[in-house]
Order: C-alpha cells, then structure tokens, then sequence
C-alpha cells in the first residue's frame, strides 16, 4: 500500500514506521503475521521509552517485566499500558498458535497500534505533532480466496511467516542492543525523577489530547486474562465474574471481596491489579498500615501506600485551636486521580472508623473509614461522571477487628450502604485452596472461621498432628525461638513471636535480648525494633507497625523533667514526668523497599515497658516541653517548628523480637509462635477472632504454646455429688450383668418390668457364690416376696420399695442358720434405687432440634463406650440433656445443662434417680477426665 497509518513515524522512528506499514500490508493474506508485527511495535516502542527515561533494563527482559517496570509505570499513562498489554497478549497468542487471528481482530489491533503510536509521537516531542486521523484498510484484489484453496501455497505461507517473525525478532533485539551501547552515563536519581515527572505530565496531556477510544480496548479485555494457564477454583471463578460485572457497572460504587485464609485473596488481588492495568484503569493500591502496605507491594508487584499516606497531607498540619496542649492537624489532601481510579484496601478488616488520635498529630476527622470515603469521591459531589472512581475491600471478616471497634466496618455492605449510601456489590472466597489442603494451620483456621460463622463457640479443641503444627512448653518457647533464627538477629525476619498482650510481649523481648545481647540492659547495636506510631519526615515515612533496626547508638539518655498541674477528682494536682531521650541510627525500608539509614531521637519512656504507647500525662509532658523550650514563637512559627523538632518528633519504638496480635495483623513469617493463652475467656467470638488472627499469621510453620484443647461440654462444673467416691471394690451389685431372659420368666417376671428385673439382678448379685439360690418369687404391690434354698434349708425375705422405685426395706422372715446369713448378704440391697431402664429395650436413635445437640451426644457416646457404659435413655429438657447411663443392669442419671450461647456450664448428677451410686460417681469421674 502506498500511504500507511504509520507514516507520521517516519522521520524520528523509521523502524517503528516500518513495522506498522509491514503489519498492514499483511492483514488480508496473513493476520496472524500482523498481530506478531504489531507486538514487534510496541515492544520496541517501549524500547525507545525505557531508553529516553534512562530505566535500565536487562536487555534479555521481556516486554512483561518491562511493563512491570515501576519507573515505566509511574511514566506512562494507565490508559497506554492498557493498550500495550492487550496488543502484547493478543501477539503472543498469535506468535504461539495459541489463537486464531481474524482479519476483524487484526485491524482492532492496527488502530490500537496507532493510537498508541499517537500518543508516543505527541509525548516525546516536545512541540506539536500533526498525525492524519487513522484510515479503516480495504481489501485489495485480486481477493485471497483462490490463495486459499491451493494447500501448497499455504504450507508456504506459513514457513514464510515463520522466517518473518524470526527475522523480525532478530532485527527487534539488535535495535535494543544498539540501543543500550548508545546510552551515556545514568542519570542522577534526582535527574531520573525530574525526567519521569515531566514525560508522565506529557504523557496525560496526550493520552487526553485525542480519543484513545479506550471502550474497544476494554471490550477485549477479560478480568481471566490475568489468570490464564492457573486452575481457578468454583469460588474464585464465581468472584471474578461478579468483579469484572462490578468494574463495568455504573449502578455500584463499591465492591467487598471477602476471603478467609488461604483462599487466594493475594492472588487475586495480584490479577486484579494487572487486569486494571491492561483496562487502562488508574488503580491504587492501599492498606491500613505500613507493613500491610509492603506486604501486598511484594505480593503484588505493584507499589502500594498507606491509606494515611495516600489521602492525609502532613505538610503544613496546622493547629486545631490556640490551646497549645491542642495537637496538628493532617487534613484530607484534594483527590487529583482520574475520574476512572479504582481503590483497592488490602487488609480492610484493619479499616477502623472509630474516632482515633495519635500521640503527636490527628488525621481529618480522626475517622478513617469516614475521610476514606469523602476522599474517592471528592468532585464527585459537584460534578457528574459517566464513570465515577471505585473503591474495592479486600479482608478476612474473621481477623480481628479494629482496635476500639467489635467489627470491621469496611467488610459490612449495610454500614457501607446505611453510612454513606454506597451500592455494595460482594463476593465469597471459602475454598482453600490446593496447594494449602491438608495443612493443620489451615485446618484449625477453617475450624475456628466457621465457628465464627455461625456464632457459636462451645468447643475450641486445637489439633496439633499435622506436620506444620508443633505444640512446644512455655519454658521452650525461646530455645525454639533461637533454634528456628539460628541464634542471630538477621534470622529473625523470618520468626515471630505472638503474645495477647503486651505484659507477655514484654516478657518475651526480655528474654530474646538476654540471649542476644547477655547482661545488656539498655538499647543496643543491632537490635531489632518497631515502630508504634506513625512518623512523618522528608527522608522517610515509617509507619506504625513497621520494623527497623539500631544501627548505633550515638548517646546516652537524656533525661528532660518536665512539671505541670491538671485536676483530679475535681482537685488540682503536681505532675512530674521524666522523659528519656536518645540519639540512634535507624535503618527502616522506604517506600521502595530498600533500606534507609536515619539519624533521630527515640523516645526511650515507651521502649523498656510494658504499655502499648505513652500515657496521657506522658503525652502532655512532651507537648509542655516543646512549648517551653520555643516560648514567644507565633502560631505559624510553632507549626514549622513542630513538623522538625527532633524531640517532639522522637520516634516511639518497642523491641521487635514478640509482637501483640494486633500489631501481627497484616503480615506473616515462615515461622510463627504463638502463646494461646489469653486474657480474653477462650469460648468467646473475640477470643476465636483473636487465635485465628495469630496462627494465619504463619507462611510455613506454626508453633503453639498452651493451646486450647476444649472440646463440647468440656469445662463445664460439677454441681453436687460431692459426697459421691467411686471405689472399684464397693461397686458389688454390679457383678451381674443381666439376668437371663428365660429365669426372669420363671419367675413371672415380663420384658417389660425392669425394675423388677432388676431387684432379681440385684439380689443375685448379693448371693452369688454363696450356694444360695432363689426358688420362687411372688408378686405384690410396691412389694416382692422371695423364697431362697440352701441344702435342705430355705427362707423367705420381703423386699419393700415405694413410688420412686426405691428399696426402702427388707424383712428376712423366721430365724435360722440360713435367715441370718440372707440377713447379712442383702444389705446392700437396702435403699437402692432400682431401674426403669429394661437393657433390652435401650434407644438408639433420637432426634435433635440443634445440630450441636447431637454432637453432643456423639461425645457422650464416645467417652462413656470406652468404659462399657451405655446411654440408656435421653430425655431433652428445656436447657437441659438428661443423660440415663447403664452398666451392667445399673443406672446413673446425670443432667447436663446449656446456655443461649450453646455452650454446656453445668453438669448436675442425679442421684434419686440413679440405681447406682457408684456407677454415678464413675461417671462423674469418666466426664471430668474427659
């Protein structure tokens, strides 16, 4: 063709020129070629860009990795780096026979080329650019049909492509060498970063200086793009479908992704970030805190910031009143993003929207959640947008919520939509998945979240017997602390140690550092901190939570005294605060991830104890001192100086070693130890809350001290029975375990008369071995007459029992040898309660109104059959399971109580109900074993 969509390249980018014109001198005969040409473009394209911002790049890198550059994509307009993925996709299917390229998917790609060509031109140079508008290609004759139909021509056809991508590739990869011997010398990264802001404001001027047509783009663009050659499972599939309809929907504002552990959330947060990307979409990547923010920035690939950072400016805070006891204000910076931005929080079960304030400045409104919201849809209160910006949580529901909150606002759609009137759309990731099945961390974490699901915490019976679990004693917690770090600091970044509460953290840093640093009481060299609170300077942003490390100590402490008064009770009193203070070197990773050296004061009140942050008085004792030491300064002076005084500004730093839960929450460690022991009650939602919080905490291994091992209807009291002994030798009566069917016949006793059954067992009992022998009995009520034969000599006895099937005398009638040794053999007999319970007759099934009812029963079954007791009967009383226990033709009643919570508390053994007081008391015995 004469005139190519490509020319206005010619003169600066010949080869970008040719390449284009080669693609669409291909489109009718061979498309296929043209989507491998038109990749060839926009990788060299690419090429040209990386070689101008100086972003030095391994010549051998791929057109994936060089998109995934961070210098590239802080320059480039999302909008492009949508385009540049779409055509690097669509060419590779096309290069790998993985598709088949119609002539119609061709030309999509030959316009997307120019106007990514368009904007290049218009973006590099430096003055204004004339390019044609582009020109739709019409097919030439004669047509390619009879081309078609000769196979012979097609085999050659396809060899001749085959030569033409490989000569295409070579002539592509000997530019870029070319290329990169022409580089001079790096810039500075002052120079780099002037040169990225200026080709990244030229590049938003062009991509909005024409119509990039950007809805074709997308229209090609499929959320599964990012997920192709993985084995999604039912939940995740289902997710991303619901998350692309969300993306595309202009009737929602917001998206809540919930994902427990190990069901993939990072990994689909990962193809979520890369699927905006190739949508053209700005995309921001938030968390709650700093070590979220790194954590999902790693995962990811992709930079990502502290909401704090991302929507407060710190510049400037400025007082809230003249009160000078008041602390600055960070106020919500005006949102400047695209109209298109989405919003991803990571970690949004961290999200807090109760009312916060840090030790030396507030953020906004003091309420996250609140300012979060106002600042993604800032302008969109004056202005209506065909496609306003979204906002996507992402978090586990079951993790702890934020501190001073019972939930986790950002992970309910009715407090997102009742708050601030958002269209919620959400999704379920429950699934583990295969890599984490079989895991006993992620078996105890689904245990736990389902419990939490349901709401019912009656059993908590931790199990320890997978390979990835370990249960260690409390003394052994450090030496397997150190073992697992091999004894050095630089080890630990791979182990932690999870305590509830900040007495046991202190306890356990103690402990580290007396190994580390024997008989070394006070901050050493190479210790391992972290920071509790947020600090803000011009070379580095550490947030709370982040880990750093002393590199020297520089001082001793510096002890300031500082006096006020404040009222107690309505009485005015002296207060007199000692504030310590030291000079250190700190390395801390920026927000690059490298490690930075920083010179500062630290605050050393906070470290060596046992609080989580300064008191109040310790708070208004550092405010005190500041003013004092710059009385007469004017309003505006005291915020200059606020913002750099190395004393107000001391960072607050604890030991690094044990970490609380809280502070856990939002990153992990190949290996995790975690004190289950708690002051929190174990059968508790916040306790369920808290332990799965800390053992997901783990990548790899999971050592647990004192776990929990509660299982339904453990830890329950036993009321009564006190003077009830089991003693194996009393238990007499139960020598006989039943009586023969055929004998209780004989003796005109039926099936279904089992308390006289039993007082025939029960007398046998008593006789047994004895050479005594009962002849016949006869029937009275409430009454029995029993003749008993010995030798040549027999007896009568009268057995009494009242309404309540209890034995209440006996009479051995007449005297004799005989009579007396029966008078002596049945005492026994006397005031035992016989059984209703006929052992022929023993229910097997029943019917429960609550399925942990009749996991109840199963432990019931379970723990007595191992002894040779049986449930006999089961009568279901309002808050109560009354249990009838047999042994040997004995019974034993026992009550087991239960709450609202379906929780047991109470066992209360039955005793005028049970035949057998020792069988009683063996089991009482059994269940507190159990």
């Amino acid at each position: 063709m004469a005139i190519s969509n490509f020319s206005f390249l010619q003169q600066d980018y010949a080869k970008l020129a040719e390449l284009g014109k080669q693609a669409e001198s291909y489109l009718f005969n061979d498309p296929q070629t043209t989507a491998f040409k038109l990749r060839a473009f926009t990788e060299l394209l690419v090429e040209y860009i990386c070689n101008h911002l100086d972003i030095d790049l391994d010549a051998r890198s791929s057109q994936l990795d060089r998109l995934k550059d961070w210098k590239l994509k802080q320059a480039v307009s999302e909008d492009i780096l949508g385009k540049l993925h779409s055509v690097r996709k669509l060419g590779n299917k096309a290069v790998h026979n993985e598709l088949d390229v119609s002539v119609y998917h061709a030309t999509w790609l030959i316009e997307e080329c120019y106007l990514i060509g368009r904007w290049f031109i218009q973006t590099m140079q430096s003055n204004y650019v004339f390019v044609p508008e582009f020109q739709t290609l019409a097919r030439q004759e004669p047509a390619v049909a009879s081309l078609k139909k000769d196979n012979q021509k097609l085999q050659q056809e396809v060899e001749s492509r085959a030569k033409a991508i490989q000569q295409t590739q070579d002539e592509l990869d000997a530019i870029k060498v070319e290329l990169h011997k022409a580089k001079t010398a790096q810039l500075s990264a002052e120079a780099q970063a002037e040169k990225l802001r200026v080709f990244k404001q030229a590049s938003v001027e062009a991509a909005r200086s024409f119509d990039l047509k950007m809805e074709e783009t997308r229209k090609r663009v499929s959320i599964f793009d990012s997920f192709e050659n993985v084995e999604l499972t039912k939940g995740q599939r289902i997710a991303l479908e619901q998350m692309q309809a969300y993306l595309e929907s202009d009737q929602l504002d917001s998206f809540i992704l919930h994902g427990y552990a190990g069901t993939g959330k990072t990994f689909i947060t990962k193809g979520l970030v890369e699927y905006l990307k190739a949508y053209g979409r700005n995309c921001v990547l938030l968390a709650p805190t700093g070590k979220a923010a790194k954590v999902i920035s790693e995962k990811t690939g992709t930079s990502a910031a502290t909401i704090h950072s991302a929507i407060y400016s710190f510049k400037n805070a400025k007082l809230l009143s003249e009160d000078e006891m008041e602390i600055p204000l960070a106020q919500l910076k005006r949102n400047l993003d695209s109209d298109e931005t989405v919003y991803i929080i990571d970690e949004a079960s961290m999200l807090s929207n109760a009312f916060t304030q840090s030790d030396s400045i507030q953020f906004g409104s003091g309420h996250l959640l609140d300012d979060l919201i106002k600042y993604t849809k800032d302008s969109l209160e004056k202005v209506a947008l065909a496609s306003p910006r979204k906002i996507i949580f992402i978090g586990d529901h079951a993790q702890l919520p934020p501190v001073s909150m019972s939930f986790s606002p950002a992970l309910q759609a009715q407090y997102l939509n009742d708050k601030y009137e958002l269209r919620v759309s959400e999704a379920h990731l429950n699934e583990v998945v295969r890599q984490k099945v079989g895991s006993g961390v992620m078996d105890n974490a689904v245990m736990l979240r389902s419990s939490i699901d349901e709401g019912v915490f009656n059993q908590l019976n931790f199990d320890t017997d997978k390979p990835d679990i370990e249960s260690i004693t409390a003394d052994g917690a450090i030496d397997q602390y150190m073992a697992l770090c091999r004894s050095t600091i630089a080890q630990t970044k791979e182990v932690m140690l999870v305590a509830s509460s900040n007495s046991q953290v202190k306890v356990y840093n103690d402990l580290c550092r007396q190994h580390f640093f024997p008989n070394k009481y006070e901050l050493c060299p190479r210790d391992k901190v972290i920071s509790v609170a947020n600090h803000y300077r011009e070379d580095i942003t550490v947030t709370n939570g982040e880990f750093g490390m002393v590199k020297q100590v520089l001082s001793a402490p510096e002890k300031k005294s500082v006096y006020f008064k404040k009222k107690v009770d309505g009485k005015t009193e002296s207060v007199n605060v000692d504030l310590y203070f030291r000079d250190v070197e700190l390395v801390f990773r920026d927000e690059t991830l490298q490690p930075k050296v920083i010179k500062a004061k630290i605050l050393e009140n906070l470290l060596y104890n046992s609080e989580p942050s300064l008191t109040p008085d310790e708070n208004r004792a550092l405010t005190i001192e500041f003013m004092q030491r710059h009385r007469g300064l004017n309003r505006d002076e005291l915020e200059i100086r606020r913002e750099k005084d190395p004393y107000f500004n001391a960072f607050k730093l604890k030991f690094g070693y044990a970490i609380t839960c809280h502070k856990a929450q939002g990153s992990e460690w190949k290996h995790v130890i975690v004190k289950c022991s708690s002051h929190l009650k174990i059968l508790t939602k916040e306790y369920f809350r808290w332990l799965y919080t800390a053992i997901t905490r783990t990548s790899s291994m999971l050592y647990v001290v004192d776990e929990p091992k509660i299982r339904l209807g453990g830890n329950t009291q036993i009321v009564g029975g006190q003077d009830l002994v089991f003693e194996q030798s009393a238990a007499n009566l139960s020598v006989v375990n039943s009586v023969n069917p055929e004998q209780a016949h004989q003796f005109g006793i039926s099936d279904n008369q089992p308390i006289l059954k039993d007082l025939l067992r029960k007398v046998q009992a008593c006789i047994q071995d004895s050479g005594i022998e009962v002849c016949n009995i006869r029937h009275y009520q409430y009454q029995e007459l029993y003749r008993f034969k010995h030798a040549d000599a027999v007896a009568e006895v009268q057995f009494n029992y009242n309404g309540k099937n209890k034995v209440s005398s006996f009479n051995v009638r007449e005297t004799g040898l005989l009579q007396t040794l029966l008078q002596q053999l049945l005492t026994e007999v006397k005031g035992v309660t016989l059984s209703t319970i006929s052992t022929d007759t023993i229910q097997e099934q029943y019917s429960f109104t609550e399925p942990f009812l009749e996991q109840f029963h199963s432990r019931i079954s379970e723990v007595f059959s191992r002894h040779d007791i049986k449930v006999s009967n089961l009568d279901q009383i309002a808050w109560t399971q009354r249990y009838t226990l047999t042994k040997y033709g004995d019974t034993a009643v026992i009550d087991f109580f239960y709450n609202g919570k379906k929780q047991f508390t109470k066992v209360y053994p039955k005793q005028d109900l049970s035949s057998s007081s020792h069988l009683l008391a063996e089991s009482l015995k059994i269940w507190s074993n159990s």
